[in-house]
């Protein structure tokens, strides 16, 4: 493994502890629509229009699973925010998966201020001549868009650095054929609306992110108790020993 200070190769995801049951039950990943700021990018140039005056942010959802490479030591305040339970993957798994860190932007920089918006914006356009012209799939240009907002992410807001969280992402695309891949805040606010569209995501295996256990490097729980159900869960599933399951659990990050 690669000797890094403020990185590993490895990718680790946080979780409350009955949803790290049902991770290692299925072994596999689920995409949920997360929502997210996107005030920084320079809305005016994609739409043409002066919106800058808006009273409220610009907020949208897009489908995705989230992971960190911040080494063990700097887990406390992401554990915090996200959960004390933690599942921790080998690097061979990220790039066969295709994950991908997070673009994080300022508010004034190039890319959120010119090249962004420019793309989206081309993309539109693109989209919408594509359906005049009675084009199938013409949806799919836009979509493309889509998926590269969803691996954007603001650099800092309000006292928050983000850009500290060392982010990265699955985001499903090839199962995601007439489902969207971004949702507006009221879109996203109607839970039976996005549920719906979730499942539907879900009911599409190429849309999962499955591992087996030799992609496991490490998990992590809060209390022995929980130790011990991890490592019933893990011989019934995976068919290995309870040596083998107990090497691979970490109580309160005590090795």
């Amino acid at each position: 493994m690669k000797k890094n200070i403020i990185s590993t190769a490895l990718v680790s995801h946080f979780t409350k502890f009955d949803s790290l049951c049902k991770i290692l039950k299925s072994k596999y990943f689920l995409p949920h629509y997360c929502l997210e700021n996107y005030n920084y990018l320079n809305w005016d140039k994609v739409l043409g229009q002066k919106i800058s005056d808006l009273n409220e942010p610009l907020l949208f959802a897009n489908p995705l699973i989230c992971f960190t490479d911040l080494p063990h030591d700097k887990w406390k305040i992401h554990k915090r925010k996200y959960g004390n339970c933690v599942i921790t993957l080998t690097e061979q798994w990220k790039i066969q998966n295709q994950l991908s860190p997070v673009i994080y932007l300022t508010k004034k920089d190039l890319l959120s201020n010119s090249l962004m918006p420019w793309s989206l914006k081309m993309a539109i356009l693109y989209t919408e001549e594509l359906k005049k012209n009675n084009i199938p799939n013409a949806e799919g240009y836009l979509n493309f868009s889509n998926i590269l907002i969803s691996y954007l992410k603001l650099y800092e807001d309000n006292n928050y650095r983000y850009y500290d969280e060392r982010e990265w992402r699955f985001v499903p695309w090839q199962g995601m054929k007439g489902l969207p891949m971004c949702l507006d805040k009221e879109k996203y606010n109607d839970y039976a609306l996005r549920n719906d569209y979730q499942h539907k995501i879900w009911s599409d295996n190429r849309n999962l992110l499955f591992f087996d256990w030799n992609d496991i490097e490490l998990i992590e729980v809060k209390t022995n108790n929980q130790k011990d159900i991890i490592v019933d869960l893990l011989v019934k599933h995976y068919g290995i020993t309870k040596g083998q399951a107990n090497r691979t659990i970490i109580v309160e990050g005590k090795f």
